[in-house]
């Protein structure tokens, strides 16, 4: 009887795989309703993680972990849209990403690494803002 091939390990997965082109579509036009659930770091079914970064203008996207990990992450760029995505082989803790665009390079924390702070239960309760 013969084997059958072991499924890639998710680190060695094209970035085409990592990305969803219906949430990248509406990412793109601003209508995506969860992107806490799609971008930033999130584990995979088949071990691994995903790194997702939407970053538009940007040229390239490296991801910087937390000590003790010293190595830079390129993320690959999806092609035709500005999301960015890595397949990394474990959780990458508290990263911070360095966008790289024609003119410019810099550090920031990525957003979509701290959870929502309003869940569905808090939404309605926070009274809507008058103007004066």
């Amino acid at each position: 009887m013969a084997k059958r091939p072991k499924a890639p390990p998710s680190h060695a997965l094209p970035s085409q795989a990592l990305a969803d082109p219906g949430q990248t579509a509406a990412l793109t036009e601003g209508r995506h309703g969860d992107p806490f659930g799609y971008l930033g770091a999130h584990p995979l079914k088949a071990g691994g993680w995903v790194l997702r970064v939407f970053r538009p203008g940007a040229e390239a996207v490296e991801m910087l972990p937390a000590p003790p990990r010293r190595k830079p992450v390129a993320l690959e760029r999806v092609a035709g849209s500005d999301l960015f995505v890595a397949a990394l082989e474990d959780d990458p803790g508290a990263y911070r990403l360095r966008p790289r665009s024609t003119q410019d390079e810099w550090e920031e924390h990525d957003p979509y690494r701290f959870p929502p702070v309003l869940g569905e239960s808090g939404r309605g309760r926070v009274p809507p803002i008058r103007p004066a």
